[in-house]
């Protein structure tokens, strides 16, 4: 595998790119803003989403989604997952048969429930699938700063190519056969953030922060006893709760609500 497709130009699709170009691969990012394309094309990084990384050299940006993906090992979904499903669609044409395509967005579909592998799979069924998760910051993964994250999929040995391919020494993925437990895992830590945020605007105290993410991870294994699915990766939420409560974008979200009645920059990708 040396050549890969990032759909989604966001922070951490951006941060991504950076990721898989000092692992020596070719780099193709798909970006819905034409400005976000020709800034990254010029040298002058992302700074509607990334502002103040350097990327690395040699990314390719793009406004159009068949060219990015033409000849692609792999491809990273990175949108946010409400605009999951319909840029899967699109893809579909210009995606070859079997290509390895990694859900790289947390979050549930709203209206219908499905994770976004299950999303990626109704809109790319003849895609093989697989899940990025874990705790990381999109602007650390830029730097190239120390990172560790999990890639979840059926097919061990696809995971384990994609992670040969994608990892280095900065950038260590751990490869599961268990994509539900990631998905799922990253989804409760989007809730768990905002309710640390909120905590915090509440000025509710360092206990309370704690007494959540106790709370939301008897939730997630009552969900597993619920469902019937055997959660392995429980350790996707556990892990993820430290960094979430100290310093992600959806706490900020949870604080944004309570100051100003909405959540505003948290979310956006």
């Amino acid at each position: 595998m040396t050549k890969i497709s990032i759909v989604g130009a966001g922070a951490f699709g951006t941060a991504l790119a950076c990721t898989a170009r000092r692992a020596g691969l070719d780099v193709a990012i798909w970006a819905r803003e034409p400005e976000i394309a020709d800034s990254i094309n010029g040298g002058r990084g992302n700074p509607v989403f990334l502002p103040g990384a350097s990327l690395e050299t040699g990314i390719r940006a793009s406004t159009d989604l068949a060219g990015s993906l033409r000849g692609a090992d792999f491809v990273l979904m990175a949108v946010p997952s409400q605009f999951l499903r319909g840029v899967a669609e699109q893809m579909r044409p210009a995606l070859r048969p079997g290509t390895p395509v990694v859900s790289c967005s947390k979050g549930i579909e709203n209206g219908t429930c499905a994770l976004m592998p299950e999303v990626i799979a109704q809109a790319l069924p003849e895609a093989a699938v697989a899940v990025l998760a874990g705790p990381s910051f999109a602007k650390e993964v830029a730097l190239g700063l120390p990172t560790g994250v999990t890639l979840a999929g059926r097919d061990r040995s696809m995971t384990e190519k994609i992670a040969q391919a994608l990892g280095s020494g900065h950038f260590h993925i751990y490869t599961s056969d268990d994509p539900i437990s990631a998905t799922i895992g990253g989804a409760f830590k989007n809730v768990l953030a905002i309710a640390c945020g909120i905590a915090i605007a509440r000025k509710m105290g360092e206990h309370s922060r704690h007494v959540i993410a106790v709370a939301t991870r008897g939730k997630f294994r009552r969900f597993g006893r619920i469902t019937a699915v055997p959660f392995k990766a429980i350790g996707t939420l556990i892990t993820d709760h430290i960094p979430t409560e100290l310093a992600s974008r959806l706490r900020q979200s949870g604080v944004e609500i309570i100051e100003t009645g909405k959540a505003g920059s948290g979310r956006r990708k």
